[in-house]
């Protein structure tokens, strides 16, 4: 038992240890990218109001709002946009689109939705997956939930991750897709009634969207 709490305690490390590198590594990026490359994707349509969100030596990942909310309940528009640097060829790779259900997203499985690129109806965030030409991208429209898509950048194939809470980095080693999801508690009090409230989901995926482990931590000791 001490050697799976120990084994779970440097997994959640991991995990802190991961956002904080991918933080510190945009930055390092972003302060790398000379000003002759930025006015070059400029002229090539790069709006120059878009963010860098990831970059490795192949991509640069950027988001551009659009178009913000003017309403209690209207829809901020993003455009992504990735830089090849090796065919120096910048392409908007999609806008997103207004979302006509917006009720509350809950994942009935464990296996990606396979969708298109119109599909995705909010971005705020896209990183780059180890080792491949592929990127996760988060977004929430129904002001609750994180939905999480992988986007090969080759097919331009999208799969919709059955999670709610966003990405949480990628291993060391592989470059496996680390998601986190809440759920409801099960618990129940005494009186039999529900305890309430909320716990993380970690789930492990590879490059193609396969879920390869689980672990709910409401059943932690």
């Amino acid at each position: 038992m001490l050697s799976a709490k120990i084994t779970f305690r440097h997994f959640l490390f991991g995990i802190l240890l991961m956002t904080a590198a991918s933080s510190y590594g945009q930055a390092v990026w972003n302060s790398a990218i000379s000003s002759s490359l930025k006015d070059s994707l400029y002229q090539m349509g790069l709006p120059k109001t878009a963010v860098l969100t990831d970059a490795d030596y192949d991509l640069l990942v950027y988001i551009n709002i659009d178009k913000k909310p003017t309403e209690e309940f209207d829809s901020t528009i993003s455009s992504l946009y990735v830089f090849d640097m090796t065919q120096r060829k910048l392409s908007k790779l999609f806008t997103t689109t207004l979302a006509t259900d917006f009720s509350w997203y809950k994942p009935h499985s464990t296996a990606c939705t396979d969708c298109q690129l119109t599909d995705i109806h909010a971005a705020f965030d896209a990183k780059i997956v180890p080792y491949h030409r592929k990127i996760v991208v988060d977004g929430c429209f129904d002001f609750r939930n994180t939905f999480s898509y992988l986007i090969d950048l080759e097919t331009l194939s999208v799969k919709l991750f059955p999670t709610n809470a966003g990405l949480c980095g990628f291993t060391h080693e592989e470059g496996y897709i680390v998601m986190n999801s809440y759920a409801y508690n099960t618990a129940l009090l005494e009186d039999g009634t529900p305890a309430g409230g909320r716990h993380t989901v970690l789930s492990i995926f590879d490059e193609n969207g396969g879920l390869l482990k689980m672990m709910d931590l409401e059943y932690l000791p």
